[in-house]
């Protein structure tokens, strides 16, 4: 006779555990799947959500965070462990689709602000556009839009502006818009929404696909999806994820993170 232990099957850190070997050959030099273990486990241990979300779904979301080289539920905001009801999936953050946008090499530099209401900002579009954005330095108010420009290897750039009421709406429509960093860090959705918006209109990597379409897939309630590398025991699986199919379309293949690309992000919010 099965015991009680047994019939609720493998713990997360069991899994995690497991799964070692599989995390270590897709992870870059940069991360360890000691590192990743840890920190999955320390952030379900913060969130009553996640404590009732499946392992096996825990599982597979660190398994995208290390494929894509970033850390979920760390303090640098790379990614976050979303609950949808009993499954956990992977959100990628602001800083996380900053980094995967500069490790293409095609974008020199990417940068995300808010705009609050006593904020000097100006837009200006046409043959000659331009952003104008003087930051008060107190009292700046309610936040009223965002907006993100991408420098180019030879001095171009493109941007992108949303007003807080387009922010809002696409909040309103996110199965995880009352938990999650949609809560937690709005202003850091904001700047990442209009990053993802500004990415439509960049260079598309197959790391930054793939994070679009893990977006994608949790807002539409499908489950995961993007990898298959894990199965629900946490044995190797030797299915091709849609990730290996699109890195095969784009004909490139994911490169190795860099040290670091937090240096190159400005710290300050403007």
């Amino acid at each position: 006779m099965s015991t009680a232990l047994e019939k609720k099957g493998p713990t997360l850190r069991d899994l995690l555990a497991k799964a070692q070997p599989a995390m270590t050959a897709v992870l870059p030099r940069h991360l360890t799947a000691e590192r990743m273990t840890r920190i999955a486990l320390i952030a379900q241990s913060k969130s009553p959500m996640l404590m009732e979300c499946t392992p096996q779904s825990i599982l597979q979301a660190v398994m995208h965070a290390a494929q894509l080289g970033l850390e979920a539920g760390s303090v640098l905001g790379h990614a976050y462990i979303v609950p949808y009801g009993k499954e956990a999936q992977l959100i990628v953050g602001y800083r996380g689709l900053v980094e995967l946008v500069l490790r293409s090499g095609k974008v020199r530099k990417v940068e995300a602000r808010t705009v609050h209401a006593e904020d000097a900002f100006v837009v200006r579009l046409g043959t000659d556009p331009r952003i104008k954005h003087e930051p008060e330095l107190y009292d700046r108010g309610d936040m009223i839009a965002a907006y993100a420009v991408a420098t180019f290897p030879d001095g171009s750039f493109q941007f992108e502006v949303m007003t807080r009421a387009e922010i809002d709406a696409i909040k309103a429509r996110s199965r995880a818009s009352g938990k999650g960093p949609w809560v937690t860090d709005f202003e850091e959705m904001a700047k990442k929404t209009v990053i993802r918006r500004l990415c439509k209109t960049l260079p598309m990597s197959t790391e930054v696909a793939t994070a679009l379409e893990l977006e994608d897939r949790a807002e539409t309630g499908e489950a995961h999806g993007v990898s298959d590398i894990i199965d629900v025991d946490g044995v190797t699986s030797t299915r091709a994820s849609s990730t290996d199919k699109l890195r095969a379309r784009l004909g490139s293949e994911v490169e190795q993170a860099p040290a670091s690309a937090e240096e190159r992000i400005p710290g300050a919010e403007g």
